[in-house]
């Protein structure tokens, strides 16, 4: 469902543009286990991309604590790129777009599942479209013309929204008063 191959295009697209500066990329993905044809795509048009090759450091599959360590040390913005499957088949709200807002790093990603619930353009994180082009123009819109104070903000928003709406506790008392209304 996750379209790493998406997100090499945005930003080998990115790179041409030349407007934003990207120091690494950090690539994780389960697909390198359980699909082999699939991570042969993506190896490939790594090393067909003059950028993308030099950049790319390709972890692979992480476990939980190995992720949050990564996201918490060398992360600053998170790309999800996500597709509903032939059969309609999504997922709901994927806990590492949770965790990135609460750790503080500036999330972007295309709509499926709940992520309409909690990405809000300029206010959480953006949401992508999934047209090359378009996201490419949102990557510039934010990274040159928002101050980092401007971007702090709308981190400080998305960590505060997943804490004040995402907290287990919380859900766990709405579905309660939902289901004694009924």
């Amino acid at each position: 469902k996750k379209w790493i191959l998406k997100t090499l295009d945005l930003l080998d697209e990115l790179w041409k543009r030349k407007n934003i500066k990207i120091e690494s990329i950090i690539l994780v993905g389960e697909e390198a286990i359980t699909d082999k044809s699939y991570t042969n795509k993506v190896f490939k048009k790594i090393s067909n991309s003059k950028y993308l090759s030099q950049k790319i450091e390709y972890r692979g599959f992480l476990w939980k604590q190995e992720f949050l360590t990564l996201l918490e040390d060398q992360v600053n913005v998170f790309i999800w790129h996500f597709q509903r499957s032939r059969d309609g088949d999504q997922d709901g709200i994927p806990n590492m777009i949770t965790e990135n807002m609460l750790i503080g790093n500036m999330v972007f990603s295309t709509l499926a599942g709940g992520i309409a619930d909690i990405l809000e353009n300029d206010q959480t994180g953006y949401i992508l479209r999934g047209n090359l082009k378009e996201d490419a123009d949102v990557f510039e819109k934010i990274f040159i013309q928002k101050s980092q104070n401007d971007m702090n903000k709308i981190n400080e928003n998305a960590r505060r929204y997943i804490e004040e709406n995402c907290d287990i506790q919380k859900q766990v008392l709405s579905m309660k008063d939902i289901i004694l209304k009924w």
